[in-house]
C-alpha cells in the first residue's frame, strides 16, 4: 500500500552556537527535504556548519559564511535530501539566535 505524503514546513527556528539537531525525521517516516533557507540577521558575519546524521554519527555536509542580511538556499537545482526515521540535520553558527532557518519538504508515512 502506498504511503501518505504530506508537504509542509518540516522545521524552523534559529541556530545555536553548539551543534544541535534542527530537524529529526519522526519514527516510521521517510523525509524528502526540498529546501533549507538560512539568513543572517546580525551585523557580525556568521559561519554556519551543517551536518547530516544518517548513520548515528554527524558528518560535516555544508559550510557557509554569511554577511549581515545575507541569505542562502542550501539545496539548489532541484536537489533533494532523502532521510529515514531518526536521521537528523544538525547545525551550528557563530552567534546564537541570529540565524533563522526554515526547512521544507515532504514526509511519507
Amino acid at each position: 500500500m502506498p504511503g501518505t505524503f504530506t508537504g509542509k514546513a518540516l522545521a524552523d527556528g534559529t541556530l545555536a552556537i553548539a551543534a544541535a539537531a534542527i530537524y529529526t525525521v519522526p519514527g516510521s517516516t521517510v523525509a524528502y527535504v526540498k529546501s533549507i533557507s538560512l539568513f543572517n540577521d546580525n551585523a557580525v558575519t556568521q559561519t554556519i556548519l551543517l551536518y547530516l546524521n544518517t548513520t548515528g554519527t554527524a558528518r560535516k555536509w555544508r559550510r557557509y559564511v554569511l554577511l549581515e542580511n545575507e541569505s542562502v538556499e542550501v539545496l539548489t537545482g532541484g536537489e533533494t535530501v532523502v532521510l529515514a526515521a531518526g536521521d537528523t540535520i544538525e547545525a551550528v553558527t557563530t552567534t546564537a539566535s541570529v540565524v533563522p532557518f526554515t526547512i521544507t519538504g515532504v514526509e511519507e508515512t
